[in-house]
C-alpha cells in the first residue's frame, strides 16, 4: 500500500518505479509523498494522478518537479489545479507549459500569480491570452514584464487593461 511508503523511501524511487506504481491501482500519492518528488521521478506520474490532484497536493509539488514535467503530463492538469500553484511554481512554468494555459485559467490567475511572471515567460504569451488576464492582474506585471511585450500584442490588450496600468508601468 502506497500509503504505507515513507517520505524518505518513496524519495528514492526511479521514475520507472513511480509509473509502475501509479499503473498499477492508481494509488493515491500523500502530499507528504510530493512534498520530496523529484524532478528525475516527476516524469513518472501518470496524467491520471496528476489530473487527480487536490489542490494542496499541487501546492506540494516542488519547482524542480514542475519543471520536470513534459507538456503531456502539464496538460492534465484541471485550471482548479493550476489556481492553486504558487508564485513559485508559476515562475518556473517552461516555455512548454504556458501555452498550454487556458483563457479561463489566465482570467482566474491571482495578481500574485501574474506578477511571478518574468519577461521571458511574457512574451511567450499569445495575444488571446494576454486579453484574458484581468485588468488588476495586468496591473501587478512588473515594468520589464510589460516592457517583454511586443508592440502587436500590447496592442491587442483590452482598453480596461491598458486603463489599470499605471503610468510608471508604460512609459507616460
Amino acid at each position: 500500500d502506497l500509503a504505507e511508503v515513507s517520505t524518505t523511501t518513496f524519495a528514492s524511487l526511479s521514475s520507472t518505479a513511480i509509473a509502475q506504481i501509479t499503473a498499477q491501482a492508481r494509488p493515491e500519492i500523500s502530499t507528504a509523498q510530493l512534498a520530496v518528488l523529484t524532478s528525475a521521478q516527476a516524469p513518472g506520474l501518470s496524467t491520471v494522478e496528476l489530473a487527480s490532484l487536490s489542490t494542496a497536493q499541487m501546492g506540494a509539488l516542488s519547482v524542480a518537479a514542475m519543471q520536470a514535467l513534459n507538456s503531456t503530463q502539464f496538460a492534465a492538469f484541471g485550471s482548479t489545479q493550476l489556481l492553486a500553484m504558487s508564485s513559485a511554481q508559476v515562475e518556473s512554468l517552461s516555455k512548454h507549459a504556458l501555452p498550454l494555459l487556458g483563457l479561463d485559467t489566465l482570467q482566474a490567475l491571482s495578481p500574485g500569480q501574474i506578477q511571478a511572471l518574468t519577461s521571458a515567460q511574457i512574451v511567450l504569451l499569445n495575444s488571446s491570452q494576454l486579453q484574458a488576464i484581468s485588468p488588476d492582474s495586468l496591473r501587478a506585471l512588473t515594468t520589464a514584464a510589460l516592457d517583454a511585450i511586443s508592440a502587436e500584442n500590447f496592442g491587442a490588450l483590452r482598453p480596461a487593461q491598458i486603463a489599470a496600468l499605471a503610468d510608471g508601468q508604460i512609459g507616460v
